[in-house]
C-alpha cells in the first residue's frame, strides 16, 4: 500500500512540475517564452534572499544563545568602574577628560570656531 501511495505522489508531483515547466519553457511566441522565464528567475531570486535572510537570523539567534550560555562574562565586571570623579563624561582615548558634549575640556570645536569666525564677518560687514 505504501508503495502505491508513494508512487502517486510521485507520479503526481512529476507531472505537475513537467506542466509548470512545459508552461514557463515552451511557448510559441518568443518574447512571452523570455518574459516567463525572466518572471521565473526573478522569482527564485526573490525567495533565495528570502530564505538567506531567515537562515542568517537563525543563525545570529543561534549564536547569541551560544555566547549566553557559554559566554564568560568576568571580562565585563570592570567595565563600568572606572572611579574618575575629576571626569564625570568619561575620557577619550588618551586620557584626556571629556565634557557633557563628548568634547575635550578646554578645547574649541570645529562647530565653534565656525560660528565665531561667522559671527565675526556678519559683524564686519554691518
Amino acid at each position: 500500500m505504501t508503495t502505491q501511495t508513494s508512487q502517486g505522489v510521485a507520479s503526481r508531483l512529476g507531472y505537475g512540475l513537467g506542466q509548470a515547466v512545459r508552461l514557463v519553457w515552451c511557448s510559441q511566441n518568443l518574447t512571452v517564452r523570455w518574459v516567463k522565464r525572466l518572471a521565473l528567475i526573478a522569482m527564485a531570486v526573490y525567495f533565495g534572499a528570502l530564505l538567506a535572510h531567515a537562515f542568517m537570523a537563525v543563525l545570529t539567534v543561534g549564536f547569541i544563545l551560544l555566547a549566553l550560555t557559554v559566554g564568560d562574562f568576568s571580562r565585563l565586571r570592570g567595565v563600568g568602574n572606572s572611579g574618575d570623579q575629576d571626569a564625570p563624561y568619561g575620557r577619550n582615548v588618551f586620557g584626556q577628560p571629556l565634557n557633557s558634549w563628548g568634547n575635550v575640556e578646554g578645547e574649541i570645536s570645529d562647530e565653534d570656531s565656525l560660528l565665531s569666525e561667522r559671527n565675526y564677518d556678519d559683524n564686519f560687514f554691518h
